[in-house]
């Protein structure tokens, strides 16, 4: 009995298929090989996979794309997403590049591009222009300064102002961040996955989010780097499964310039945070709320930027610290230098609600200006 078991377990993993995804491939082929590649994180999201099934994004790649792993794996042979060939990281992004060509003046000062992705753009919160960020208006007929935006969501069409000429003349360059309101990778009530080898950026939402019936998570060499400005948002990894479940890991991923780093909701029962780093986040590096996570190995720095107060690691009743790791404001090592789009700013928030804090503030006036830093006040 126990011969005919390992005979059967052993034709199950032997039946497991590996499928290539390459931008310049195309959805009709069979994914099989790099030659006959699937194109799209959107055929990959309404396949279906059976377990020790592997799928391989190619490096140096880029996709305007969301991904929905869309099966299971099994206990012992889970589903497999990772890299292939030479290069950077498959790169999952909401930045979409615009050029001269692209635009369309439709009256005066107004400009027009249609935007054409994969999945459709139904949102849009966010247009870079050069290096600031652009001011979004309800209609067309509102648009009056430079920066002004207006999306119509029906026809997908971008409207934007430019005092002079072309836009992405005026200001440099135009951009969109496409990825909206939802998750670049959303594990949802599936369960036996493995994640490595991906960068995501440029999105207003969530790096990854692991929601639903999910457990038996693993999440490796992976970087959730937002750089938008999104109120509460973005996080770059974001747990919040339903249940209890007791296996779910992070390893070696970096998670910068979002509004919290890692957070940890709901009631799992372990989840382990082992050799990772959240640099530069809005308010937290590491935010956990279940009481369930033991972080080890890792390095929090320079986290709550948006009050200049550092502040890494929060929660009720917070993490469990598992040891090693960097003890806190200590920086990196510096292999170069990365920066928001926007001008960093220093902001005074609801000065009204502490007694004597105007005095506090103005006693930091000096330092503030001899760094050349704006100060600006929140009520």
């Amino acid at each position: 009995m126990k011969t005919l078991a390992c005979v059967l377990l052993l034709a199950l993993r032997a039946a497991a298929a590996t499928y290539y995804v390459d931008p310049a491939g195309n959805n009709r082929n069979d994914g099989l090989s790099p030659q006959s590649a699937w194109r799209t994180l959107l055929k990959v999201g309404i396949s279906t996979f059976q377990p020790g099934d592997v799928i391989l994004f190619k490096r140096d790649a880029v996709w305007n794309e969301w991904l929905t792993p869309p099966s299971s794996g099994a206990s012992g042979n889970p589903i497999k997403f990772d890299a292939y060939g030479n290069g950077q990281p498959p790169e999952f992004t909401g930045y979409y590049a615009t050029s001269n060509s692209q635009w369309t003046n439709t009256a005066g000062n107004v400009w027009q591009i249609a935007l054409s992705a994969t999945q459709p753009i139904s949102q849009l919160n966010f247009v870079r222009f050069g290096t600031k960020w652009g001011n979004s208006q309800s209609t067309e007929s509102g648009l009056a300064h430079d920066r002004d935006w207006f999306y119509d969501p029906v026809a997908q069409n971008l409207y934007v102002w430019a005092a002079s000429g072309n836009p992405v003349t005026h200001f440099g360059s135009v951009t969109p961040i496409i990825l909206s309101g939802q998750a670049v990778i959303n594990i949802n009530g599936v369960s036996n996955i493995e994640i490595q080898h991906i960068k995501l950026d440029w999105y207003d939402g969530y790096g990854v989010q692991v929601q639903g019936a999910s457990d038996h998570i693993w999440l490796a060499n992976m970087m959730a780097d937002s750089r938008v400005p999104n109120a509460t948002v973005p996080i770059g990894f974001y747990f919040h499964p339903s249940g209890t479940p007791g296996d779910i890991h992070i390893y070696n991923t970096d998670a910068h310039r979002n509004y919290v780093g890692y957070r940890f909701d709901g009631t799992p029962m372990a989840i382990e945070l082992k050799n990772c780093r959240a640099y530069a986040n809005r308010t937290y590096g590491l935010m956990d709320n279940t009481a369930a996570v033991t972080y080890s190995y890792c390095h929090f720095y320079a986290n709550n930027i948006a009050t200049g107060i550092s502040t890494d690691i929060i929660g009720t009743p917070g993490p469990i610290n598992g040891g090693h790791n960097i003890a806190a404001d200590t920086p990196p090592s510096v292999r170069g230098f990365m920066q928001y789009p926007a001008r960093i700013t220093v902001t005074y928030d609801d000065p009204g609600l502490i007694d004597g804090s105007h005095q506090y503030i103005e006693s930091l006036l000096p330092m503030i200006q001899s760094k050349g830093v704006p100060l600006s006040i929140a009520g």
